[in-house]
């Protein structure tokens, strides 16, 4: 009776809280995800709500025993579709008949397709890639062969779908590793599976991570995207709204949740052990666990809490016992597993930064919540905000940290003490909980929650001398892991907080309870109902000024797009924001906000729009019948911004990106958005005054080139598709090889060449530039070895490094490695930098310059003329040669300066060298002007290394 009794009291308080709710609806935005507007079931016919999707069979999933689609595609378009309120309807195509399926409109959308140049034209991408095919080599669980054994793989019975890139890059992987195969080609799915589970077949390659039986060789890793037929403004847009919304632009705890379970797609892998993981185990390991005694989720048995109860499923998984190593606290446990004291810890930051710090390794991540703050007011982080943590998050800590750099993090003893200091003002807000735990969040005292963008990746923790076996070992578990797993045990082992604690006070003492706790219980569900419709107005508020933000301002907004009036959307951004806030304090980059936000709404109407969706960013939707209109309201804008920036005393400018809204691109307002910040984000570095411009499809085509170039560039450096180029440089009086300079080339695995001018400037813009350069110092170096080993000839090698690699203390020690663990002579690498770079800490960058130069490290000045050139570099930079830009050769007035140039160097001991020679006439006249070295296609254009130690040979160039 008792059990009866619990059941009607939790629903009728699930009643009580859900009826208030739905007669307050019209007071918030509807729906949990209010970034998709506009899909109310009664504005949506039946054939919107229905999509066809092209079903690609033999990409990456299986029908299943009772003919129900599974895998990743499925499920992603499944969940997908639950949020944009379609209805999905599969229909089987192969990748031949697509692009004419999506031109006839017999599908609307497919999954699936790799990026091409030649692919650009048939179809319309998503601008987000939708996952990773990774060419899997898969055998059934119960099969003897290891992973990556390739000499099990000889004689092998292999299914392969007809057509798939998979079976090529296979017969290249058979010819590197040795091993032989008879291969069985498929059209269908159903074909492939059913000879697979009966032992026709012994293994299968596909192209995903999941799939039946077991992994036991991956061998290339590529994105995939959604795509539509060109020019679709129903789905597509739609389609890139929702990846956005759950990739970057709502930190929801729910969408982050959703995320985390359909766009990972390394997780619910099943990786075969190698021989090495296999001996290991067979010695029945046992594992020390360092425990943190101050763990603060206190709960019903000691060692009984999420982090732990994990690790154990992990273990039991793999046949390892565990055996606890308690230590008084979560820094203890960190210097137990650096003492080799501890094998493994529940969880550490998986960084390098981390790793290093504290001499740990770590492993995959397992689960990666939100990081939320506790506040008594809403919160900007990254605003330089004093946030308090306990000493238990260390790991969280350093995640957070990552994200907010600016924000100072104050460390207390506990979660109490970080209270207090929030109620002295000590702090403005406080991280409450271990992330992703779930905890009651009423406003005790007075405190909110809110989540961040920062997410928590939580990963194992190893002892440095843990046999590399062991670490491997739980990689593959964690692979094999589901993510609704990790929140189903999450749940189960809660901390009794909250709810769960009142729930469990019920299933324990519900006899008592039932009769003294009902009605307080109904009072706190009412009061956390009201509660909630609170958040839900704050969260439309921006706290800086007091008008709308992000979310208000993209639910407004379609609202307003469904009039149908000519209208923009623009985006507008403070350059200088983060300049102002370190000169002048954050009180006056906040008035600076204020300012800006005053200006974009004076000028517009009643019916526009403005929100400031944070840190100086601004989104407004203005009506206006044409282009004149809004360049007039901008010059309004940019000259009102502009007396706020003559009273600070300080230059003020906006970046603006603007977007027509027309019937191409549809209504779809995160599409919009991202539209307007495509053509903002075009606009580059200019900093001397505001600036605006236009959405066009040619800026989308080049923001989707550098989305897969992004994509490609980590997995292209692993699989070596960088490759040395050298162009020689000679001695212009002898015509003799006096060396030269490296050059990157990217030969993709299909045999494809990708331009330098084409990544090389996002490399230097994402940071890519810096693990590239050090790439091609290896190869370099590992060149010249390998010619001085075996006898060759052999000229000094230039090699460029990029100003970010300058600007680490520890540069010149890892260059200094380099050619110390290849034994090389130090003249034999010239270091070439640019002008550009005195734009950066000069102090540090002179520092690393004359260390490189103490230790016969060759400094060459590259660019020399093209830019902001000055004799003062060239008294500053402790230079050894010259490099005069090829404008010194096709420009009269630079022509003129170069026999006082050449004069100069002479007296101040340098070489120059002159590039871009291109013709006889120029090679001749700057020998007789005494210029020393030259380079250029005149002479010989770059060239792979295997070229170049022929052209070494030969020793000089013959001039013609």
């Amino acid at each position: 009776m008792g059990r009866f009794a619990l059941c009607m009291l939790v629903w009728f308080c699930c009643l009580a809280c859900c009826l208030p709710v739905r007669a307050n609806r019209s007071q918030v935005p509807a729906g949990d995800f209010p970034l998709f507007a506009g899909q109310d079931e009664e504005r949506q016919d039946e054939e919107r709500r229905t999509v066809r999707i092209g079903l690609l069979e033999p990409y990456g999933f299986f029908h299943s025993r009772d003919n129900a689609l599974r895998g990743y595609m499925p499920a992603l378009f499944e969940g997908m579709g639950q949020l944009a309120g379609w209805k999905v309807e599969w229909v089987s195509v192969s990748l031949d008949r697509l692009s004419a399926a999506l031109t006839r409109g017999e599908i609307d959308l497919a999954c699936g397709v790799i990026w091409t140049p030649e692919r650009a034209s048939m179809y319309q991408y998503s601008s987000i890639r939708a996952g990773m095919y990774a060419t899997t080599l898969r055998v059934p669980e119960k099969s003897p062969v290891h992973y990556r054994d390739f000499s099990e793989f000889n004689g092998l019975r292999i299914g392969f779908f007809e057509g798939s890139h998979n079976v090529r890059i296979f017969e290249r992987q058979a010819k590197l590793h040795g091993f032989t195969y008879t291969p069985v080609l498929y059209r269908q799915a159903e074909s492939l599976q059913r000879d697979f589970r009966s032992g026709k077949i012994d293994a299968y390659v596909d192209g995903s991570l999941f799939g039946e039986g077991k992994v036991v060789a991956v061998f290339d890793m590529r994105p995939f995207y959604f795509v539509s037929a060109p020019g679709d403004t129903r789905f597509m847009p739609r389609i890139n709204a929702m990846l956005s919304n759950l990739q970057i632009l709502t930190p929801q705890q729910t969408v982050a949740n959703f995320a985390n379970q359909y766009v990972d797609v390394c997780k619910n892998m099943k990786l075969a052990l190698n021989r090495e993981e296999e001996a290991w185990l067979a010695g029945h390991p046992k594992l020390r666990v360092a425990v943190s005694e101050h763990e603060e989720s206190t709960t019903r048995r000691k060692y009984d809490y999420f982090l732990l109860r994990f690790v154990e499923r992990l273990a039991k998984s793999a046949g390892i016992g565990l055996e606890y190593v308690p230590a008084p606290d979560y820094d203890a446990c960190l210097t137990l597993l650096r003492e080799g004291k501890a094998d493994m810890a529940t969880n550490v930051f998986p960084s390098r930064h981390f790793q290093e710090k504290f001499g740990v390794d770590s492993g995959l991540p397992y689960y990666s919540p939100v990081i939320e703050l506790a506040a008594r007011e809403k919160v900007e982080p990254g605003s330089g905000l004093r946030v308090g943590v306990t000493k238990e998050m260390r790991s969280v800590r350093e995640a957070y940290s990552f994200i907010y750099p600016k924000d100072q993090i104050q460390v207390f003893d506990s979660i109490l003490a970080c209270r207090a200091a929030l109620a002295r003002g000590e702090i403005d807000a406080y991280i409450p909980f271990y992330p992703g735990v779930p905890h009651s969040k009423n406003r005790a005292g007075g405190v909110s929650y809110q989540s961040t963008q920062a997410l928590y990746p939580m990963a194992l923790g190893f002892s440095r001398q843990l046999p590399a076996a062991a670490r491997s070992i739980f990689s593959k578990a964690i692979a094999g892991f589901s993510t609704a797993e990790v929140e189903s045990l999450l749940l189960e082992v809660a901390p009794l907080d909250g709810l769960p604690l009142l729930t469990y006070l019920l299933e324990q003492y519900y006899g008592i309870i039932l009769l003294a706790g009902g009605a307080l219980f109904l009072g706190w569900a009412y009061s956390a109902r009201r509660e909630v419709l609170r958040l839900r107005r704050v969260a439309y508020t921006d706290s800086v000024t007091g008008g709308g933000n992000l979310s208000c301002f993209l639910q407004k907004a379609g609202e307003a797009l469904r009039e149908r009036r000519p209208c923009y959307i623009v985006s507008v951004n403070i350059r200088q924001l983060g300049q102002i806030n370190q000169l002048y304090g954050y009180e006056r980059g906040d008035g600076a906000i204020r300012a800006c936000y005053a200006a974009l709404t004076s000028c517009g109407g009643e019916q526009d729009l403005a929100a400031h969706s944070g840190r100086g960013r601004f989104l407004c939707l203005w009506h206006c019948d044409a282009d004149a209109e809004v360049e007039t309201r901008l010059k309004s804008v940019f000259g009102k911004f502009a007396a706020f920036g003559d009273e600070l005393g300080h230059i003020v400018i906006l970046s603006v990106g603007i977007v027509r809204v027309t019937p191409e691109l549809g209504d779809d307002v995160p599409r919009l958005v991202e539209a307007a910040e495509t053509a903002k984000n075009s606009l580059g570095d200019v900093t001397y005054k505001s600036h605006y411009a236009y959405y066009s499809p040619e800026i989308e085509q080049e923001r989707l080139l550098i989305s897969h170039i992004e994509n490609r560039m980590e997995a292209a450096l692993e699989k070596g598709e960088f490759q040395v180029y050298v162009q020689p440089q000679v001695e212009l009086a002898s015509g003799r090889i006096s060396g030269g300079e490296a050059l990157v080339r990217w030969r993709t695995a299909a045999g494809n060449v990708v331009a330098p001018s084409s990544f090389i400037p996002i490399f230097e813009k994402n940071g890519f530039v810096q693990a590239l350069d050090l790439y091609m110092l290896e190869q370099v170096c590992g060149w010249l070895r390998k010619r001085l080993d075996a006898g060759g000839k052999i000229a000094p090698v230039s090699i460029n490094q990029s100003r970010s690699l300058f600007l680490s203390q520890r540069y010149c020690d890892r260059f200094l490695a380099v050619l110390d663990r290849y034994a090389l002579p130090r003249p034999l690498v010239t270091v070439e930098i640019t002008e550009s770079m005195a734009d950066c800490d000069m102090e540090l960058l002179l520092g690393n310059l004359r260390l490189l130069k103490k230790n016969d490290i060759r400094i060459a000045l590259d660019d020399f003329g093209k830019g902001y050139s000055s004799l003062s570099t060239l008294l500053d930079f402790p230079i050894d040669v010259i490099k005069l830009d090829k404008d010194f050769l096709n420009n009269e007035r630079y022509e003129s300066l170069l026999t006082p140039l050449l004069l100069m160097s002479r007296n101040l001991g340098l070489k120059v060298l002159c590039e871009g020679i291109e013709t006889r006439e120029q090679y001749e006249r700057l020998r007789n002007m005494g210029c020393g070295y030259g380079q250029g296609f005149f002479m010989a254009r770059p060239m792979p290394l295997r070229e170049y130690e022929e052209f070494l040979e030969k020793g000089r160039v013959v001039v013609e």
